[in-house]
Formats: structure tokens, C-alpha cells, sequence
């Protein structure tokens, strides 16, 4: 009998407590928790990136066009710094150029991309023998409502070849 009673003593010491197993369901749940919570950081900075990547893009198309079409969509001729396009004249929030058409697209062919919005200011250097530079700034901005709007400035120096001459 004493056989018999230490190998059913050793039977039950091969398994594992209740207490065990609920304390490895807490670790492993625990990690589960922190794996998920690092998935959703994750996404937030995935977007913030894409956000500023199209924001970059969107700059960088602006300055080609702005060196390509300077005297047809963003002459400044009210000398105030910013192309005349990109002013309101009309007085009902939105810059002239991201007016839209019927189809939604802008009215005037500018670097456009939904949901982001920019301004453009200009500044002539003071030495006249860089009078065919311009400095340009570009705020891009995006983000409406409840959303925070979020902003990125880009500078880029750009020689207009026919950039008239403004003084006097």
C-alpha cells in the first residue's frame, strides 16, 4: 500500500496549481496588453508621417510651379507678398485658387491635394543685384473640426528668370 499511495503522491505533483496558471494568464495577458497599446502609438505616428510626407510633397510641387508659372497664376501684383490668386477677393474664407468647380477640383490648375491647404508669402531681397530671386514661404496646413489643424512652413530661394523688377 505505501506503493501504491507514493506513486498516486507523485501523480499529482506533476501538474500545475490553479494559482500557476492564473498567474501566467496575467503575465502573458499583460503582454498581450502592451503589444496592442505599442500597435496603436504605431498608427499614430504612421499617419503623422504620411501627413507630413504629403505636406513636403505638396511644397515641393508648389515651388516647381511657382518657378514654372510665376507670371500666370502667382504674380504679385499688388506688391503685398502674396500672389493674387492666393488672396480672397471674393471675401468668403477661401483663397481664389481653391475656389472649386462642380467636379470639386480647384478652379485654377495649382498643386492641389484634398485636404490640405496652403498659403504663400514672398519676399524680395534688398540688394539689387539679386533682383531675380525671390524667397518664398510655403505654410502647408491640414486637419479641420474636432481634428487638430496642423501646420508645416517650408523656405526655398527661387530665381525667376523674367521676375519683373518691383522698386519704383
Amino acid at each position: 500500500m505505501t506503493r501504491a499511495h507514493s506513486r498516486s503522491r507523485s501523480l499529482a505533483r506533476r501538474g500545475f496549481t490553479v494559482l500557476e496558471i492564473l498567474i501566467a494568464f496575467t503575465i502573458l495577458l499583460v503582454g498581450c496588453v502592451s503589444v496592442y497599446a505599442l500597435f496603436g502609438r504605431g498608427l499614430i505616428s504612421h499617419k503623422r508621417a504620411v501627413d507630413n510626407t504629403n505636406a513636403s510633397v505638396l511644397a515641393g510641387a508648389v515651388f516647381d510651379d511657382i518657378s514654372a508659372n510665376y507670371d500666370a497664376y502667382y504674380y504679385d501684383r499688388n506688391r503685398n507678398g502674396t500672389p493674387d490668386l492666393g488672396e480672397d477677393r471674393n471675401s468668403n474664407g477661401v483663397a481664389d485658387w481653391f475656389e472649386l468647380d462642380a467636379g470639386g477640383r480647384p478652379r485654377q490648375p495649382v498643386p492641389f491635394r484634398a485636404g490640405y491647404r496652403y498659403t504663400i508669402q514672398y519676399q524680395r531681397p534688398a540688394d539689387p543685384e539679386l533682383r531675380q530671386c525671390l524667397f518664398v514661404t510655403v505654410v502647408i496646413f491640414w486637419g479641420e473640426g474636432t481634428e487638430q489643424v496642423r501646420t508645416e512652413t517650408f523656405y526655398r530661394t527661387l530665381y525667376i528668370k523674367d521676375l519683373p523688377d518691383l522698386r519704383g
